[in-house]
């Protein structure tokens, strides 16, 4: 049965950008492309003022609009990728993952033996104090006649060995019996389908540590002195290289928020110890703001990926093409804006939508404060401010092209 589906994903060509942010290149090493969404339902896209994405229990995309109670299905997590894209091809039904059965399996049945080795231990010390209690109930009987023997040595004039009385044994708490281990829970185990994508999640994460490790990719980001990047907003420093050194020790790519972490922030028992260490004074550096060079980002997905050569991925060709033939630039714009309006989006996710004809918006965000706010955000970002003119130009065409 085919699902009936509120939205698709549509993959787009790489931007123009260069450098380009964390979050496109990962999207476009996973995919084969930059996923935009493309609505398929009755629900018209001008009446859905962005929204948030999560993944269903059954691998399916849901998208949860602002200012809406409903609820929008998407296609499989794993079935938007391009032939090539790294996240491809893997199976989507709901058996639970096998290896994860299996290893669950293991340390159940290890669960079970040391139960059976506590229940003997249990059975040996209940003997143990069983004889313990009737070595002190036949003491007490010597003591009542240890008793008796010295009052008589006592009234005797004490002549002779004086009695003495033997040790008082002592008696063991009583052993508490053994709790057997719960039966497994299967419920709480990864699908296959999840248990692969955290796989090849991971060999994306260490294909970008390699490149990077190598050289051959090239990495720029704002340092931020912290195990965990997690200030809401970088300080207004300038980007810079990182250095290959830095991977020498795996980092964590975060493309959700355009982060490097210094610690991989899904290892709780890791990222206690990087913390103390931390507190204890200990400089540790993460990186925010992270972009990576396109021509190295194609080389990597043309390494990784070799199908993705094969596949369109733009008016100029293929990514193998890409790579042997660079496209001819003019001179580098002088601002970055697709970052712009990425960020735009996002403030817009966050605050509403703003519609020219009732400004300010349902959350009373008005295109004036949102102007304000982007300014802020390239001198915090960019050193410095386009003019006025040219953010409120950008920021009008923005919303115009939106629908807002």
């Amino acid at each position: 049965m085919t699902d009936e589906l509120d939205f698709t994903f549509e993959l787009m060509p790489l931007s123009d950008e260069e450098p380009l942010s964390l979050s496109e290149a990962m999207q476009f090493l996973r995919y084969g492309g930059v996923p935009r969404i493309r609505y398929e339902g009755v629900i018209p896209s001008r009446q859905i003022e962005g929204g948030r994405l999560s993944i269903a229990d059954d691998g399916h995309y849901v998208l949860h609009p602002l200012y809406s109670d409903a609820r929008l299905r998407g296609p499989h997590a794993l079935d938007i990728a391009k032939v090539g894209g790294v996240l491809f091809g893997v199976a989507k039904d709901d058996r639970l993952d096998p290896e994860a059965l299996e290893n669950a399996n293991a340390c159940q049945d290890l669960r079970l033996a040391r139960h059976d080795g506590a229940k003997r231990d249990f059975a040996e010390n209940k003997a143990r104090r069983a004889d313990a209690v009737e070595l002190h109930r036949q003491w007490q009987v010597l003591s009542v006649e240890f008793a008796q023997q010295f009052r008589t040595w006592e009234s005797g004039g004490k002549v002779g060995a004086k009695p003495e009385c033997p040790e008082e044994p002592a008696i063991p708490d009583e052993p508490m019996p053994p709790t057997p281990p719960a039966a497994l829970d299967t419920t709480c185990l990864p699908k296959a389908w999840q248990a692969e994508k955290e796989r090849r999640e991971a060999a994306l994460q260490a294909h970008l540590n390699d490149a990077a490790r190598s050289g051959r990719l090239k990495i720029l980001g704002v340092q931020v002195d912290d195990p965990l990047c997690l200030e809401p907003s970088p300080p207004p420093r300038q980007r810079c290289q990182i250095s290959v050194e830095y991977f020498s020790i795996s980092r964590d790519f975060d493309p959700d928020y355009e982060r490097i972490h210094f610690v991989d922030s899904n290892n709780s028992a890791a990222t206690e110890d990087y913390l103390l260490a931390a507190l204890a004074g200990e400089t540790m550096h993460s990186y925010s703001n992270v972009t990576l060079d396109r021509e190295g980002l194609l080389a990597l997905a043309a390494e990784i990926a070799p199908a993705l050569a094969h596949t369109e991925q733009n008016a100029t060709g293929s990514v193998a093409a890409q790579v042997a033939t660079p496209k001819k630039r003019g001179p580098k714009p002088k601002y970055d804006w697709g970052s712009f309006d990425r960020r735009l989006q996002l403030v817009l996710d966050d605050e509403g939508a703003i519609n020219p004809k009732i400004d300010p918006g349902p959350k009373g965000l008005t295109q004036a404060r949102l102007e304000e706010k982007m300014t802020e955000w390239c001198e915090s970002n960019w050193g410095t401010a386009p003019a006025e003119s040219s953010i409120r130009d950008r920021v009008s065409a923005f919303l115009a092209k939106a629908g807002n």
